[in-house]
């Protein structure tokens, strides 16, 4: 009678164990701060023209992933919702929530320029879009440790024009980034659709981005997509799909075991 009893009130103890560690696996993991922004039509389309839908289809696309992932929290912003200001304040907002443990990410897809990603009323004078410098500040006031930032745009590798500090730079610089010791204690990533003289096919880099944060860059199946393993997945499916025209870049200070995403 007793052992009838034992079992399933160890049966019990077990799930509530296995239950306690999960809660506490996801608690370490951390929180996801997402600010998703696409931008299709713009203000003054004779400077930044009119897009084919596919930079606000990415944007919902991330904006969906990121929402169903655990933790995930997700502000979108797409074409006249995506002023400067807007921007700006939505990147705050959003990313001073977070804690040390974890993750804040700017999504972006639209039109880029050296230095920077345009926003909705960009006339390249009065309104100059959003500078790296102004988002690597955004960022910095955030207690998060990892600090993403995945640009889809033409010639976005020079959105690290005019920085101050990072990573070192290249002529190929697919995967580059600043030595890491395992103590710092930011990580900073940036991962951009192509190099500053080439233009972004229209989804191509990510969709395989989020395909890849979905598990397929998941290659040695430890249900955790890192840096290194994005990177590899993805770099080589945008080469392959764009006949060697497209070469993302992805650098900054990080190590290439972060953990981007685990499911």
């Amino acid at each position: 009678m007793k052992d009838k009893i034992f079992r399933p009130l160890c049966k019990a103890f077990a799930s509530i164990a296995v239950l306690w560690l999960l809660s506490l696996s996801a608690l370490a993991a951390g929180r996801t701060y997402v600010v998703a922004v696409g931008i299709n039509s713009y203000k003054y389309p004779s400077i930044c023209p009119t897009l084919g839908g596919y930079t606000t289809a990415s944007a919902k696309l991330a904006a969906n992933f990121f929402h169903k992932y655990r933790g995930g929290n997700v502000f979108m912003l797409l074409d006249r919702n995506a002023t400067r200001s807007h921007m700006l304040r939505v990147m705050r907002s959003q990313f001073l929530k977070a804690d040390a443990d974890d993750i804040i990410m700017l999504v972006f897809s639209g039109h880029g320029y050296q230095g920077g990603i345009t926003s909705y009323g960009f006339d390249g004078r009065t309104d100059k879009g959003v500078t790296y410098a102004e988002v690597q500040a955004v960022m910095k006031q955030s207690k998060a440790r990892r600090k993403v930032i995945i640009a889809e745009a033409c010639y976005s590798g020079g959105f690290s024009n005019g920085r101050s500090g990072g990573g070192n730079r290249s002529s190929n610089n697919q995967r580059n980034h600043s030595s890491y010791n395992g103590r710092e204690l930011t990580e900073v990533m940036l991962y951009l659709s192509s190099r500053s003289n080439e233009v972004s096919y229209a989804s191509v880099f990510l969709n395989t981005v989020i395909a890849g944060l979905s598990g397929h860059a998941d290659a040695n199946k430890d249900r955790r997509v890192t840096c290194r393993e994005l990177f590899n997945y993805v770099n080589r499916s945008v080469i392959q799909k764009t006949d060697d025209k497209q070469h993302p870049q992805m650098w900054g200070r990080f190590s290439d075991n972060m953990v981007l995403s685990q499911f």
